[in-house]
């Protein structure tokens, strides 16, 4: 079990305050470990939460992984359109820690498909605009470069608000192919590249039965580990603050209370000079 579940001890070394993903990264790192894929690409990046985790797999577990992730960097209007600081800081990351494996396409997905020959990707990540049309066509033109047993991954599956249709596209995939939902962060879709007959999607040894609540409760576990974690460092770092902000203003009352303290003894020695004494008479005299 431990060998399985490598994600018991791990820790993100990034995460952005966007935490849709969030929620699904012990998945993606246990993932990452039992299918030890050869070329892994994600379709949507943006601040690089689920890419950055597949990166760090891929270092941590000394896979032989070539990682790519697809993004113009721009947004739409379901992400919001964001500046250059979104790409700037993602590439920033990548080269301080994953260039040795990892590239960045900045590129529209329909553009980058002539880049990766049919049959090669071995875990492919959809998660760029979530329209059913849109999604659809990501999906339908980026399977046949999936591998056969290949891994495709579809994130929102379980939000049906206004704009969002990836949960359409995953109700007709289900009956066809070998897959799992994780229904929190948002529902993650994990599909296989395989024929459907009735068995539960396996990769290496982590098994995922679609009635299973096991599973679906370990991952929660995690989540909610990750974000009280999170919390609890949030804390510390506000109170490590305050106890700054304590420290400085003690430090200022100590300094204070010291020129005070000369200020008197000045006094005093002025008050007990002789000139003082001498010149008493015009002082009252003035008074």
């Amino acid at each position: 079990m431990e060998d399985t579940f490598k994600s018991i001890n791990f820790e993100p070394r990034y995460f952005s305050e966007v935490a849709n993903w969030h929620g699904h990264m012990p998945f993606a790192y246990d993932l990452m470990g039992e299918l030890k894929p050869k070329l892994m690409v994600e379709l949507g990046t943006h601040y690089g939460d689920s890419y950055f985790t597949f990166c760090q797999a891929r270092k941590e577990l000394e896979l032989e992984t070539a990682c790519y992730a697809v993004d113009t960097w721009e947004g739409d209007e379901q992400a919001g359109n964001y500046d250059k600081s979104v790409f700037e800081t993602v590439q920033r990351v990548n080269a301080d820690h994953y260039a040795e494996f990892s590239y960045l396409v900045r590129s529209t997905f329909a553009d980058a498909l002539s880049q990766f020959e049919e049959d090669t990707i071995d875990l492919l990540h959809i998660d760029g605009f979530h329209s059913y049309d849109a999604v659809a066509e990501d999906f339908h033109s980026w399977f046949p470069k999936v591998r056969e047993n290949g891994i495709v991954l579809l994130h929102d599956v379980k939000e049906r608000q206004s704009g969002f249709g990836v949960w359409k596209l995953w109700e007709e995939l289900g009956d066809r192919y070998p897959n799992f939902l994780f229904e929190h962060g948002h529902g993650l879709g994990v599909l296989q590249k395989a024929e459907s007959n009735g068995e539960p999607l396996q990769v290496g040894r982590l098994e995922l039965r679609p009635d299973d609540p096991l599973i679906r409760k370990r991952y929660l576990l995690l989540q909610e580990k990750f974000h009280w974690k999170r919390q609890a460092q949030a804390h510390r770092t506000e109170a490590d603050e305050w106890k700054e902000k304590a420290d400085d203003l003690e430090e200022a009352l100590n300094q204070a209370e010291t020129n005070l303290a000369k200020t008197v003894k000045q006094l005093q020695r002025i008050k007990g000079s002789l000139s003082w004494k001498l010149t008493s008479p015009l002082r009252i005299f003035r008074k």
